[in-house]
Order: C-alpha cells, then sequence, then structure tokens
C-alpha cells in the first residue's frame, strides 16, 4: 500500500529538480577535495560526479583518494547552506526509488555524490528535459533497475535520451522509429521497455549508438539511418547491421569502467568524417569495388574497368563500420585516415579509377606523401602513383645513402608545397614541377649523383627567375617567404601613431635569412658549382687545364665545404646515420684523385672522379635542402633550438629502427617532435608536415619573467593568413555581436531558449544549466556558449570562408587544413584525451582575435601573427580540469580583453610582418 500511495503521489506531481544546499558552500568543499572545476552552481553535481568518478585520466586525486576526502569532508561540514544547486528529481524520489531510506534535502548532495552509482545516474539525468525527468518521477521501478545495472551506461549516454507525450523521440524522428525497434527490440511506444533494453542492450554499446546519431548533423544521421535507401527491409537490415557492428568493434573499450572515456577511430569518429549529400546519401567516391579495392590489395583481382560501374553498390555506413572499425586499433586508425583522404581528394567520379585506386593505396605507407599533395592541391592521382613509386625505391636505402636521398627527395616537395602555400607557384605550375622532378630518379646504387641539383639548377631555378647559381639562394628565399603574392605595395596600418606596413614576406625573408645564419653549413650555389666541377670532368672533352682548374676550385672550397672535424664529432646524429661525417673525406680524397689524375683521356676514370664530386654533391644539397625547411618552420632565430647548431642534421627518418615495415612508415608519417631524458631533442619522422611537428615553435612569449607551471595545452593551429580577409573578419564580428543579443534577450523570453538550444545543438546538461541560471541569475548566460555557437546564432547565412579561421583538422578530419567546428559536434570528440580532439574544436580564441581585430580596425591577416603570441599567453596560463574542459577553454578565450590584445599587437609591431614604415617617420 505505501508503495501504491508512492507512486500514485508521482503521477499526481511529478518533480523534475530541486535545489540542495552544498555542504559547507562549494568553495569549501573544492579546496577539502584539492581539486579545480568548473564552477557553475547550475552544472556543479554532474561536473563533480565526472570528476571523482571519471577514472579514465590522470588526476590529482584517484578516485578512492577524492572519495575518501568528500566522506570525511561531509561527515564533518555543515549540511545548512546557502549555496544551492539543482539536482535532478526531489529528494522523495531519490529517498524511495535508489536510496531506499528517506533522505531529507540537506542530506541529498552528500549522499548522491559518496555513491557512485547514484552519482552516475545523477551525472546522466542531469542533462534531461523537464518532460523526460517527468517520466522517469512517474516509473520509479525504472530508476531503481538504472542504478542497479546500467548506472555508467546511462551516465555516459543518458543525455540522448528524450520522452514527450509518452513515445520515445529516436535520433532521426520518424524514420528512425521502425529502425529502433528492431534494433532495441521494443516499440518507441512503451518508453519503459524501450530505456531499459536501450542500456542494457549489448553492454551499452546499442545506447552509445543511439547517442552517436543523436549528436550528428542531420545528414549524417541520415546516412547512417540508411534514409537514402528506397527499399524499407533493405534500410532496416543494413540498420541492424551498423548496430552489430557498434556492439563488438572497439572491444578495448568498456563503457561500465570507463564510462566517461570512448574508443579513438571509432563509429563516432568514422560517421563524422563520411562526405554525404544533403539526403544522407553518400557523396563523392562511394563505390563500394573501389573501396574494397583499397583495402584489399592482396586480393583484388578485378580489371580498371569494374571499379566504379554504375551498377555498384554505393557504401553504407555498416559496410563502412565492417570494413574500417571491425579492426584493431593501429589498423582502423588507418583505415578510416585513407578513406577519409580518398573522399576528399577523389571525390568525383573518374575515367581512371585504377590509378585513383594505387594513389589511395598510397596511404598507410606515405601518409605525409599524400598529405602534402593535397596541401598543394593536386587531384591527378597518376602524380600521387608517380610518388610513391619514388618514395617505394628510397625505403630500401639505409644508412648515410638513406638519410641523404630521403633528404633531397622530401625537401624539394616539402619546399614545392611551400611555394604553393604562399602563392609563389599556382595550380597549374605546382603540378608542372611536380611531373618534372618525377622524372629525376636515383640510381642502383642509391645515389642521385647530382640529378637533384641539376633539376633545382635546371628546372627549378628558372621557375623563380634567378638569373645564375649565385642568386639562388636569395630568389629561393623569397619564394619560399611569399614575396611574389604581395601587392607591389602592401597594406599600410596605422598603429598607435606610427606608419607601418603589413609585409608577411618581408618579415620572413628576414628571419628566415637570420635562421639561416645561425644553422651554418651549405648553400644551393655551392651545390650547383659542384655539380659544373662534376660536369666538367663528365664532359666528352676533358683537358688538363679543365682537371687543374677543378683541382683549383676545390682547394679554394675545401674549408668551407669540410668543417672543423672537433665541431662535427660533437654534433649527435641520427640512429643508423653518420652521413655529416663524411664530407671531409669526400672532400679530401676528390683533392687527391684530381692531383694524381694527369691522363684526362681516361674516361673511366675522370667518370669515377666526377661519381665522387657528385656524391659530395650530393651531400651538400641534401643539408642544405634540410636545413632550409627546417628554417622555414623553426620559428624565432633566437630560440633554444638553435643554440645547439644546426639541428636539421639531427632529423631521425627512422633509419635506426630495424623492423623493415616500421622503418618506412617513420619515414613518411607526419613528423613529430621527440623528447626523452638523456636524448637530444630532435624531430622524427618525415620533413614533409615539418610546420605540424615544430608548431610550437612558431608561438612567441611576450616575457620569460614569469614561473610558469607546465602547460597543458599545446599548439595546433594552421592558420594561413592569405585566406584571413577583412571581409570575413567584420562578419564573424557582426555576427558574434548579434547571437549575444540573442542570447541576453533570453532573460525576458524564456519562451525562446528551446529555438536557441536547438539551432545550436545545445547538449542536454547546458539546457537545463541554461534554464537554471536564468531562473536564478545573476550569472551571464552568454557564458555558457561557446564563440562557435554565438558565431552560428548570429550569422544571416554561415559561410564556409569562416573555416580559414577555425582550428586543425588534423585529428578531427584527417586532413592538413582548419575547420570550425559544427555546433552541437563537440560531444563526439570528447572522452579522446589522446588525441586531443576537444581543445581542436575549441576556436574562440581565434574568433575573438577577429572580433577585437574588426574593432581595431586592422587587417585581417594580422590574426596570424597575433595569435603566435596570444596562443602562447593562452597555453602558459589555461588550465582546463580534464581533457573535455572546453567550457573552461572557451570562457577564458572570451575573457581575453581589447588591452591584452593590443599588447599582443604590440609585440608583433616590435618584431613580426608589421614594418615600420620610414619613408612616412623620414629616417
Amino acid at each position: 500500500m505505501i508503495v501504491l500511495a508512492f507512486g500514485a503521489r508521482l503521477t499526481a506531481e511529478p518533480a523534475v529538480s530541486v535545489d540542495v544546499p552544498v555542504p559547507g558552500g562549494s568553495n569549501a568543499l573544492v579546496e577539502a577535495l584539492q581539486v579545480d572545476i568548473v564552477r557553475d552552481h547550475s552544472r556543479f553535481v554532474p561536473e563533480l560526479a565526472r570528476l571523482i568518478y571519471d577514472i579514465s585520466e590522470a588526476r590529482g586525486g584517484t578516485t578512492d583518494l577524492l572519495l575518501q576526502r568528500l566522506t570525511v569532508y561531509v561527515g564533518m561540514a555543515a549540511t545548512s547552506s546557502s549555496d544551492l544547486v539543482p539536482v535532478p528529481l526531489s529528494a522523495d524520489v531519490w529517498s524511495e526509488a535508489i536510496f531506499k531510506r528517506s533522505v531529507k534535502p540537506e542530506g541529498l548532495f552528500a549522499a548522491i555524490l559518496t555513491d557512485r552509482r547514484a552519482a552516475l545516474l545523477a551525472h546522466g539525468l542531469s542533462a534531461l528535459d523537464d518532460e523526460t525527468l517527468a517520466f522517469f518521477s512517474q516509473h520509479p521501478a525504472l530508476l531503481a533497475r538504472l542504478y542497479e545495472r546500467d548506472a555508467p551506461v546511462f551516465s555516459a549516454f543518458g543525455e540522448s535520451l528524450r520522452v514527450s507525450n509518452g513515445q520515445i523521440v529516436t535520433p532521426g524522428g520518424p524514420v528512425g522509429f521502425t529502425l529502433w525497434q528492431a534494433v532495441v527490440g521494443s516499440p518507441v511506444n512503451q518508453p519503459e521497455r524501450f530505456v531499459r533494453e536501450l542500456f542494457e542492450r549489448n553492454d551499452g554499446r546499442i545506447a552509445y549508438l543511439y547517442s552517436t546519431l543523436a549528436h550528428l548533423d542531420e545528414p549524417h544521421a541520415n546516412f547512417a539511418l540508411g534514409s537514402w535507401m528506397t527499399d524499407g527491409p533493405t534500410r532496416v537490415e543494413r540498420f541492424k547491421a551498423l548496430a552489430a557492428v557498434a556492439s563488438v568493434s572497439c572491444r578495448e573499450w568498456d563503457v561500465k569502467v570507463f564510462p566517461f572515456a570512448r574508443p579513438i577511430y571509432d563509429v563516432a569518429m568514422l560517421l563524422s568524417r563520411v562526405r554525404v549529400n544533403a539526403d544522407g546519401s553518400p557523396a563523392g567516391l562511394s563505390s563500394t569495388s573501389i573501396w574494397s579495392a583499397v583495402f584489399d590489395a592482396a586480393s583484388d583481382t578485378r580489371t580498371p574497368a569494374a571499379y566504379g560501374r554504375k551498377t555498384d553498390v554505393p557504401i553504407d555506413a555498416a559496410w563502412l563500420g565492417s570494413t574500417i572499425v571491425m579492426r584493431e586499433r593501429q589498423v582502423r586508425a588507418e583505415r578510416l585516415d585513407q578513406f577519409a583522404f580518398g573522399q576528399r581528394v577523389f571525390a568525383a567520379p573518374t575515367d581512371t579509377p585504377d590509378e585513383v585506386v594505387q594513389a589511395i593505396r598510397a596511404w598507410p605507407h606515405a601518409p605525409a606523401l599524400c598529405l602534402t599533395f593535397e596541401r598543394m592541391g593536386v587531384t591527378n592521382p597518376a602524380l600521387y602513383v608517380e610518388a610513391a613509386r619514388q618514395a617505394s625505391r628510397l625505403d630500401r636505402l639505409d644508412g648515410n645513402r638513406g638519410f641523404v636521398a630521403l633528404a633531397q627527395y622530401q625537401s624539394v616537395l616539402a619546399l614545392v608545397a611551400r611555394m604553393r602555400a604562399v602563392g609563389t607557384l599556382d595550380g597549374p605550375s605546382t603540378e608542372r614541377l611536380l611531373r618534372s622532378f618525377a622524372t629525376v630518379q636515383i640510381d642502383d646504387s642509391g645515389h642521385y649523383f647530382g640529378a637533384v641539383t641539376r633539376w633545382i639548377r635546371d628546372t627549378l631555378r628558372p621557375a623563380l627567375g634567378a638569373d645564375d647559381a649565385a642568386d639562388l639562394d636569395v630568389a629561393l628565399t623569397a619564394a619560399l617567404a611569399g614575396s611574389r603574392r604581395r601587392a607591389a605595395e602592401p597594406p599600410g596600418v596605422t598603429w598607435e601613431g606610427q606608419r607601418y606596413r603589413l609585409d608577411f614576406a618581408a618579415a620572413e625573408i628576414k628571419r628566415m635569412g637570420r635562421v639561416r645564419e645561425r644553422q651554418g653549413g651549405y648553400t644551393f650555389a655551392q651545390a650547383i658549382e659542384i655539380e659544373g666541377w662534376a660536369s666538367t670532368l663528365a664532359g666528352d672533352s676533358l683537358t688538363a687545364a679543365d682537371v687543374r682548374s677543378v683541382l683549383t676550385a676545390l682547394k679554394a672550397r675545401a674549408t668551407d665545404l669540410a668543417p672543423d672535424r672537433s665541431v662535427l664529432d660533437t654534433l649527435p646524429v641520427p640512429a643508423g646515420v653518420d652521413a655529416p661525417r663524411s664530407v671531409g673525406d669526400l672532400v679530401d680524397r676528390s683533392v687527391r684523385d684530381l692531383s694524381s689524375f694527369d691522363k684526362p683521356g681516361d674516361r673511366r676514370r675522370a667518370a669515377k672522379l666526377a661519381e665522387g664530386l657528385r656524391e659530395l654533391g650530393d651531400l651538400v644539397i641534401g643539408e642544405a635542402l634540410l636545413s632550409t625547411c627546417y628554417a622555414i618552420d623553426i620559428g624565432d632565430p633566437n630560440g633554444p633550438a638553435l643554440l645547439v647548431g644546426n639541428v636539421a642534421l639531427r632529423h631521425d627518418f627512422g633509419l635506426g629502427v630495424r623492423e623493415s615495415e616500421l622503418r618506412v612508415r617513420t619515414a613518411w608519417g607526419l613528423p613529430k617532435q621527440e623528447i626523452a631524458p638523456g636524448v637530444p631533442w630532435h624531430v622524427r619522422g618525415s620533413v614533409l608536415g615539418l610546420d605540424v611537428a615544430l608548431a610550437s615553435m612558431s608561438l612567441r612569449r611576450m616575457s620569460s619573467d614569469a614561473i610558469l607551471d607546465a602547460p597543458t595545452l599545446t599548439s595546433n593551429a594552421l592558420l594561413d593568413p592569405s585566406k584571413l580577409v577583412d571581409e570575413d573578419r567584420d562578419a564573424i564580428a557582426s555576427a558574434l555581436a548579434r547571437g549575444r543579443a540573442r542570447v541576453a534577450a533570453l532573460a525576458t523570453d524564456t519562451a525562446a531558449v528551446d529555438v536557441v538550444a536547438r539551432e545550436v545543438a545545445l547538449d542536454g546538461w547546458r539546457h537545463r544549466a541554461l534554464r537554471w541560471t536564468l531562473a536564478h541569475g545573476p550569472a551571464d548566460p552568454a557564458s555558457l556558449f561557446s564563440m562557435t555557437e554565438l558565431l552560428h546564432l548570429g550569422s544571416q547565412a554561415p559561410r564556409p570562408a569562416f573555416d580559414a579561421w577555425g582550428m586543425s583538422g588534423l585529428e578531427s578530419l584527417g586532413c592538413l587544413c582548419t575547420r570550425l567546428a559544427t555546433p552541437g559536434q563537440w560531444l563526439l570528440w570528447t572522452g579522446r584525451a589522446q588525441l586531443g580532439l576537444t581543445a581542436q574544436t575549441v576556436a574562440d580564441l581565434n574568433l575573438r582575435v577577429a572580433e577585437v581585430l574588426h574593432e581595431l580596425q586592422l587587417p585581417a591577416p594580422l590574426a596570424k601573427p597575433v595569435l603566435e603570441v596570444a596562443m602562447q599567453d593562452f597555453i602558459d596560463t589555461v588550465r582546463p580540469t580534464n581533457a573535455n574542459d572546453w567550457l573552461t577553454l572557451s570562457r577564458a578565450a572570451q575573457a581575453v580583453g581589447r588591452e591584452r590584445i593590443e599588447d599582443y599587437v604590440a609585440a608583433v609591431a616590435a618584431d613580426g610582418p608589421l614594418v615600420l614604415d620610414r619613408r612616412v617617420v623620414g629616417d
């Protein structure tokens, strides 16, 4: 009778939330726990639950220690407090359904948070809307079952649940009803049964898929659901197949143990990357026969004509899931990046599907090569295929030969890519250079023997407009700085009463010149001179005078070509390589051989002498090329990286790796900084994409006086100043102002909360927190929104150009590009701390800089150097509470004041692309 009476009371008066006191106050509690937390009262309970019971991240204290501190604290603290926070449902519901004992409101906070299952349940409930919470109030038995069996799963995925008018509202709307019923095994109009089955089936994996689709945008959700398929039974069959993939893939992840973690390279990451049309149908390269050939190269026996026939079945979510996600982690990561690359680059149908297949197959062994060609805008599959063939020829080399050959080949491509990026080269001229360079081959002994130098002299130099070898180094530096792209007169900027010119090219020429001076080493002119000597010796009409001339020139250059060995002996070299120490030996040998060469008609010996000089020339051009690549991206000429000499010579291609497959993957993988005790700092991997590895070195600290803690963030910006235009800067500022105005108006128009929440796909936790904040005040409701969301709320028509102001898409999309994250999608990236995805989706600092540049009427491209200073400041000072704490990042960025950004501009004016216009000041 008591239970029946209690159920009747819940039916009559469903309670959705109650404000309860924090024992001793929230500040005292946080200090007692010795943790940091986002101290929003509206989200205090779920955030604290996550902090205490998230064992997937390393923290200042373990769960056991935090729980011990909490238990001791609440046992001593006064229960009464004026510091109130919301808890979902009422004390009565918690008492009867969960704790099976009477718990007063003043004791509810402690009762929930000292009980893992109760805390996790509260975490999930805190994200639900009022109608769904009312449903749970009326179904205590369901609450009790979730508490007893599935609290971790509900904590992770409960926020996607919605019950309205006695029916489950599924992701995908009406189209999804039949599909979810087939997968869950319960009709949507029986919500109690549906909820029970959803969170219990397959250890919570069906709830994981449910939540994933709830956070996808409509086209991607429709792709996953198969709503674009015309045959209903086929749609159901394929969706059940997708559910099966989600249920058995990524088995290293146990949601009940790690509810706040997510598997990496999983179904969610796959579905978010697929290119789709507005109706959800797969876009671009969507033939299963092509993708089967890509992934199953060893067993592919089809003829090229069989690829991509009109009768071919298009890819769907289940097919992709079984092909990509149903693999161990390394393979699925590789296939996911490979698939995304193929869809991006070869989006349109092609008449050469066999070449497309071969081009995409190159990804696993040479991702840095593929990404570099993509950056250059190359869409011709034949160029990818030929570059991959060249790379495979280099893969068999080791030691000195491998280092010198890789340094030459990769560095040339890196320099061409740089010139394409800064506008020195356009698309057609870039492809012409790549096709020409593809003809440059190593010989059977693994040497270029001057072929790269001759290509630079005969092909690249004329393309840069250099008249002779002496001009090449200057012309190349100017080309790499982008001096050809700049206007005849760089735009003028007035700042603090002074007149400046915004001249990126001039600043880069100056900086790179200083870096090359610090590096020392060889020049391109020296390499071309050596090749000239070799060509003379290899000529058909060699005379004694020619031999004497070459010998005299070589002796005159011997000191420059062979530095003091005592200096070289102190320089660390990559594992398996001793190339830098062989230059002096080659010079000495050539001098000896030339001194004793008295028979110019001996063609065989003359060719051998020429070969020796060309081997020397390969070392010289290899070092010059590699050093130039480092000069582009190493940042400050006075930085610590250059204090120990030319660190380019430490570059590690992985030639010391014994296992051949791993050695190849290292040589052609994206480079990374290697920092380990007892090992000199160096970069490991390809030279291609070096700007990604050295991104932190482009940042600038305004002052080194303060003692800083170890940073918790890293830099991943890939902004291109040429794509930052004033029109977009102004549009961003205007949209942000309109977005803030809409949010501010919610204080007097709470009916609009749901409209705003839908527009930016506001997650359940913030939706509830927003309502609580508006009801209780005085907090600013805009603090619950990111600037990306405010931008979206105020945009008249969102424009792809805003992507230029976004963050790196390397981990989220797999490309060396910038993207402004779509509102609502950030939840797809949480729980993967090892990938740093959360930080990569928060573009608030970029947008804040754009906004202030608009106020100051400073040119948009200035955002790049300003952010190099601002981002370092941000990294040094901002401390998110966990790897998913995007809100702290967002708020810290929005709080950067105009005066602080003016300081950043001043730093750029002191040493950067803001060049003082001395014609105006009269110097």
